[in-house]
């Protein structure tokens, strides 16, 4: 049974349509389908087995391995292996073959039979073709080609439609001076001497160049009064040449007979174009030498041929050159001159190939044949020097990102995922190949996990991160070039280290994507996510310690959806829904010349890439029923802004009104024109594209960040309806808001830059201090007004970890060394940042921007921090403390109501530095003496001497740092850590303590099979 929510087994048909309002698939069938790896396809795998144990790209519910073979003599479903034995073009697995589609408004099209269907049209089959234009001597009818080569016709093309250009006039001329106005054309020289040639003109001001493949004259030699053929014995051959002035010519009273006459006012004859006012330039007509189409010469009783034209002179024709028509010369001399039955007919063939790109080779095929990127149908392969290196616009559907599948429980209620990075080749655009990225499940974006509020959600997050060209061995390097003199690098080297944050979650501090809590390959962490609090649109992605930047550019993201109950349930959606629901991850892209992506080998001051990616493809398209569609607006980039609009080709704009931001709904949805959108905002907002059928729509970007980019995606807008109820646009559900008077303290932090930093080049900073100096401690429950003050010269972008916030106001201010003072009136905060629940909040230069939150329910450090991810790894970002302030001050015991960040002179505040953690603290002291198991490699050599680490051993896995270990482990916050014990911490590690590690190991990863990184199981330390 397939619902919405994936496919389900050993359910009855009733069951599975009335209860779960599924499709049922048939009695005894299964959920298995085709499974594509790098090693090739395998059928009847489940989707969970493909994915994580095979590594797969899963094709879906009963697909199979066979798919579209193309070949010279049509299209068949078959296997890869036989389609390639018969020289075909495999055009994918599970893929269909193209029929005819028959209908009364557009025809015949070659279409897929789901493409048909939806479009009215009734499909003639698999492998089926439109008949086309078959021109014979008795005319033109519609024909399949096969038939019309069997009665000796000149067969059009697929889809063709008999029709010929328009006659504009046609006369014969003689070198006697007889003027021939039939319908018929003479040619050639007889045995006495006389000459004949015929002029011929046709109305083409209705075909562009583009819009034809070939041009053919089609000439009929049947009288078309007795039957007789005009010519005995073989005809002579004769040329076909442009006319180059202008002629005229008159129809006589003995239509379709050979009369003729002397010369005819205002006619052409040997001498004259329009006699007896205007000559040719040369007697016999004026027209080019280049000869631009040849008649054979045609054996006696020929009813017809067909002659070629240049194309290159009738594009100069239809591009506005000028068009007097065409003039037949004979060669030669026949005893009877050659006359056609009737005027040759001109035939413009309809396109039916274009130019196909596959790895870079082009070739002229059908596009249905195109198995890469096709330029559109009349584009030719001798017009493209080489194939493009570059995207192309308009070319990838754009996909919504996939739905994550639990491994235990259900989507959307108490579930367990397990998410594994993996390395991968990703398409980012169909002009390129596939380039090395990572993925979570192997998807970019990463599969998108749904939450209902109240219902718990753990998430296995796997390193699993391997070689491409080894998949059994773990990669021992970073994907892109790591600057080693950061923070977290300068202890790991380029070792590829993961930390999963979902941006705007309530969690545990442990939960909560800390920069330090990184796994490496092999290692796997475990999150879980009590979802206590407003619906809200989220994200996750990586917030490793120095290298966010460069995770998150390889690819690692996706979408994180918790709901209210009542919109989960509802059967009635209060929003455009299902397939009217678009989520958009945007972030950008800078490219190499071969195509794959280009990061700085230094942090750049601020990296924007030239290249739009929306959820993973580079400018993708899409088609939309006319109504209204509710999109996710994610900015997903490092560090462009975006100012979004929608917009119609000319450019008109199309007002939208935003209904949700970051944290909640507005309580009163708001309409824009435009919505700025800073790295890790998310909105949604509701379009209405119900007056703008059979009309393409773009989501543009206005904002000037360099280098520029515009359109991002392409909506072409159906002429059929979708969803056109209304929604509401007031009264929208959200939390209480906070009142100012609630607030306890106002905390500041200054925004600005360092004139020196680790890596001898300028660092950011908040408060002029560095991540792990830790002095900022909240007292949970507290309300407080945060000030983000802004010294440097470019918005900034903030974000929280735990809280969710209102955006209160700003004013200008005035900085003088390390503080400031208030200068200049009150400013509102932006329309889109008004009643309504944030996460991040924009902060421009040269003013505060207050927020006001309450700092409840989890204690620990947590981070506050820019999510322009350079300034982030550049030191960006403090640590802030929620601790238990309800302190006893007895100085004995460390209470449930106490921790060592709240209650110091109870609960004991120590090192994160113990022998065991993974890394050789040569800081705190650590030798291969003390601590073996950190300080020796797994070749057994020792890394560290006289207190320094030795530079080839960072990096690979190994972790060596000179700098001492933070004291930051806290009595009291709920884990037994580092080098806390029964006896020195009973609060965290009585036996009765539940407190689990999220880490797990893989053990032949390891030096030993028992390892502590911030934590461990059991309350014990290895030993």
């Amino acid at each position: 049974c397939v619902t919405d929510s994936g496919c389900s087994e050993v359910e009855s048909e009733g069951f599975c349509t009335i209860s779960l309002s599924g499709e049922y698939q048939g009695y005894l069938t299964t959920c298995d389908g085709a499974c594509v790896t790098d090693s090739g396809c395998s059928e009847v795998e489940s989707e969970g087995f493909c994915t994580i144990s095979l590594s797969g790209e899963y094709q879906g519910y009963l697909t199979t391995c066979d798919g579209a073979c193309v070949t010279d003599s049509g299209c068949s479903v078959e296997s890869e292996g036989d389609c390639l034995s018969a020289g075909g073009d495999f055009n994918g697995y599970n893929t269909v073959c193209p029929g005819a589609c028959v209908s009364d408004t557009f025809g015949c099209l070659l279409e897929t039979e789901a493409t048909c269907e939806g479009s009215g049209g009734t499909f003639q089959g698999q492998g089926t073709r439109c008949p086309g234009g078959c021109w014979t001597a008795s005319g033109c009818s519609v024909e399949s080609e096969a038939d019309c080569e069997g009665a000796g016709g000149f067969y059009e093309g697929d889809g063709t439609l008999c029709r010929e250009v328009p006659v504009l006039k046609r006369v014969t001329i003689t070198d006697d001076n007889y003027t021939v106005g039939t319908d018929s054309l003479f040619w050639g020289t007889d045995g006495s001497g006389q000459t004949r040639r015929g002029l011929v003109q046709y109305d083409m001001s209705g075909v562009g160049a583009s819009e034809y493949q070939s041009a053919v004259m089609i000439f009929d030699f049947t009288d078309t009064v007795d039957g007789a053929t005009f010519f005995s014995g073989d005809s002579s051959p004769a040329t076909i040449h442009r006319v180059r002035s202008d002629w005229g010519a008159f129809v006589d009273s003995g239509a379709g007979r050979v009369d003729g006459q002397m010369e005819v006012e205002n006619a052409a004859s040997w001498r004259h174009a329009f006699y007896p006012d205007t000559d040719w330039l040369s007697n016999g007509g004026d027209f080019d030498s280049q000869v631009i189409g040849e008649v054979p010469s045609v054996p006696e009783g020929t009813e017809q041929i067909v002659v070629q034209l240049d194309k290159s002179v009738v594009d100069e024709m239809l591009a506005g050159g000028e068009n007097f028509g065409f003039i037949v010369v004979g060669r030669g001399v026949n005893p009877t001159p050659v006359k056609t039955g009737g005027t040759p007919k001109l035939v413009l063939s309809p396109l039916t190939t274009g130019a196909c790109c596959t790895d870079f080779e082009c070739a002229n095929v059908p596009e249905v044949a195109c198995d890469g990127i096709f330029f559109g149908v009349g584009t030719f392969c001798d017009a493209l020097t080489v194939c493009p290196r570059e995207p192309v616009p308009w070319v990838d559907d754009l996909t919504v990102p996939s739905t994550a599948v639990p491994r235990y429980g259900e989507a959307g209620g108490n579930a367990r995922y397990e998410f594994r990075v993996l390395s991968i080749l990703h398409s980012l655009n169909r002009a390129l190949s596939p380039v090395p990225m990572w993925g979570v499940n192997g998807e970019i974006p990463g599969p998108t996990i749904e939450a209902t509020q109240g219902q718990l959600v753990t998430v296995d997050f796997v390193n699993d991160l391997r070689r491409l060209d080894a998949p059994e061995e773990y990669i021992t390097s970073h994907l892109h070039t790591v600057m080693e003199c950061v923070k977290g690098p300068d202890t790991y080297g380029d070792a590829a280290r993961l930390s999963l944050r979902v941006h705007g979650i309530h969690a545990r501090a442990e939960y909560s994507g800390h920069p330090s809590r990184t796994i490496l390959p092999g290692q796997t962490y475990t999150y879980k996510f009590p979802n206590q609090q407003p619906a809200a649109t989220m994200w996750y992605h990586d917030a490793a310690q120095g290298l966010t930047r460069l995770n998150n550019y390889a690819g690692i993201g996706g979408f994180y959806h918790l709901m209210s109950a009542e919109e989960r349930y509802s059967n009635v959606p209060q929003f455009p829904s299902g397939e009217y629901y678009i989520p958009l991850f945007i972030s950008d892209v800078a490219l190499d010349e071969q195509g794959v992506p280009d990061y700085p080998d230094e942090i750049a001051y601020a990296f924007a890439g030239e290249f739009p990616v929306v959820n993973g493809k580079i400018w993708p398209k899409t088609e939309l029923k006319a109504g209204k569609y509710r999109f996710t607006l994610l900015n997903a980039a490092g560090k462009r802004p975006l100012a979004l609009s929608f917009r119609l080709e000319g450019g008109d704009v199309i007002p939208f009104h935003a209904i949700a931001a970051d944290q909640s709904y507005y309580s009163e949805a708001v309409l824009l024109e435009e919505l700025i959108v800073y790295p890790s905002e998310r909105y949604d907002v509701v379009v209405d594209f119900f007056h703008h059928r059979n009309r393409d729509v773009f989501l543009v970007n206005s904002d000037a960040t360099t280098p520029r980019i515009s359109r991002l995606v392409r909506f072409s807008i159906e002429d059929r309806s979708g969803f056109t109820a209304a929604f509401e646009k007031d009264g929208l559900p959200q939390p209480p808001f906070i009142d100012e008077l609630l607030s306890v303290r106002n905390r500041t932090w200054v925004l600005d830059e360092t004139s020196s930093g680790s890596c001898g080049a300028s660092e950011f900073s908040i408060n002029y201090q560095s991540f792990d100096e830790v002095e900022d401690v909240v007292c949970i429950g507290d309300v407080e007004v945060w000030e983000f003050a802004n010294a440097f010269g470019a918005v900034i972008p903030m974000h929280a970890h735990l809280v969710q916030f209102q955006v209160l106001e700003r004013f200008p201010v005035q900085f003088t060394d390390e503080t400031f003072e208030i200068d200049g009136a009150r400013l509102d905060a932006e329309p889109w940042e008004r009643g309504v629940w944030k996460d991040t909040v924009a902060c421009p230069p040269g003013q505060v921007t207050r927020v006001i939150a309450r700092f409840e329910d989890f204690t620990g450090p947590f981070v506050v921090d820019s999510p322009v991810m350079e300034y982030r790894d550049k030191d960006m970002k403090r640590q802030f403390v929620v601790a238990k302030c309800d302190c006893d001050n007895d100085g004995v015991s460390c209470d449930n109501t106490e921790d060592a960040w709240g209650c110091p002179s109870d609960c004991a505040l120590t090192s994160s530095a113990f022998c065991g953690d993974g890394i050789c603290q040569a800081g705190d002291g650590e030798t291969c003496g003390t601590c073996a198991r950190d300080c020796r490699n797994k070749e057994g050599s020792c890394c560290v001497s006289g207190g320094l680490c030795e530079a080839e051993c960072i990096g690979g896995g190994f972790a060596c740092t000179e700098v001492a270990a933070p004291v930051n482990v806290a009595c009291g916050d709920g884990l037994c850590e580092a080098r806390e014990t029964a006896a020195t911490c009973a609060v965290d590690c009585s036996a009765v303590s539940t407190n689990a590690s999220p880490y797990k190991s893989n053990p032949a990863q390891l030096p030993t099979p028992c390892h502590n990184v911030h934590g461990h199981s059991e309350s014990h330390h290895c030993v």
